[in-house]
């Protein structure tokens, strides 16, 4: 797998920032300066805190990458990242043969109950949107009658419905209820090879209005790169560190506000080096034990 650290981060900070509006006590207490210093306090007004919560539960960041951003909202994040190959291991051999890799086992890509089942032809709710789920190889089965599966070999929306085309012909009677579309997964080993790369990640905040509102992001999105250090990690995005400019003025008219965030870390990709079959798990082993009795004037009974 290789990484993409500016959708990456999109992710780790939609979701710090869903969690600062869900928990916005976690807000009061990165913002108490604000009230513990009298000064401080004078300075901001007695209700900072308070509006710093209101702003923050009651309005959603834009948070996308820097080319997919719609620069008509704000306020925003906007992310690019770069990087240099930076660590490499001798013949790129990083990684031991792994009995399966992790991103090649079945993955569920939809679950649903259809409508009726014809022979090779499955009617399902146009509601589900499967169509956007779903594509021809994946194989469909149901998770309680462990029948026979079939693949999907075509896809056709039509008339308020979906009809999934398969690739064999389905019991009838089968129950309409329980089924799931997976991959196939893999009875391959692989031989991965790795690169460790130094990624930077850039993330622009803009704001307009009151500087109050600038700061209380900045301070926000501070927090939420401090806090979701460890989700960077799960990521694959490890050492986590950051910078940020001071903010600047880019509009005195409208009075926007930016300020840069500059994120370093490491990122290590995996590729497959090289991969081998192992036995076909799907191969159908039957056992037959017979028991023979001591007493050889017994007749012999066979236990299967």
């Amino acid at each position: 797998m290789l990484g993409i650290a500016d959708l990456l981060t999109v992710c780790v900070l939609e979701e710090a920032f869903e969690f600062l509006a869900k928990n916005p006590h976690h807000l009061e207490f990165i913002l108490c300066s604000f009230v513990q210093n009298e000064r401080l306090s004078k300075k901001v007004g007695a209700e900072h805190i308070k509006h710093a919560v209101e702003f923050i539960t009651q309005n959603k960041i834009s948070i996308a990458t820097f080319y997919e951003a719609d620069m008509a909202k704000i306020p925003s994040i906007a992310i690019v990242s770069s990087g240099v190959e930076s660590d490499r291991f001798i013949g790129d051999s990083a990684v031991y043969t792994t009995p399966r890799a992790s991103f090649n086992d079945p993955g569920v890509f939809g679950k649903w109950s259809a409508l009726s089942i014809s022979g090779d032809e499955m009617t399902v709710p146009n509601s589900l949107g499967l169509e956007n789920k779903l594509w021809p190889g994946l194989i469909v089965e149901n998770e309680l009658d462990g029948l026979p599966t079939a693949k999907i070999e075509g896809i056709l929306v039509r008339d308020g419905v979906t009809k999934l085309f398969l690739s064999n012909k389905l019991p009838d009677g089968i129950s309409l209820t329980n089924w799931f579309a997976r991959s196939s997964g893999s009875n391959k080993k692989y031989k991965l090879a790795a690169s460790i790369d130094d990624v930077t990640i850039q993330c622009k905040l803009t704001t307009s209005g009151d500087y109050s509102v600038h700061r209380l992001l900045a301070i926000a999105t501070r927090w939420a790169i401090k806090k979701y250090r460890l989700r960077f990690d799960d990521y694959g995005i490890q050492n986590v560190t950051f910078s940020y400019t001071p903010p600047m003025m880019t509009d005195e008219a409208q009075s926007i506000f930016e300020t840069a965030f500059t994120i370093s870390a490491k990122a290590t990709d995996h590729w497959i080096d090289y991969e081998f079959l192992t036995i076909d798990a799907s191969t159908d082993i039957k056992l037959t034990t017979i028991a023979h009795s001591d007493d050889f004037s017994n007749e012999d009974v066979e236990f299967e």
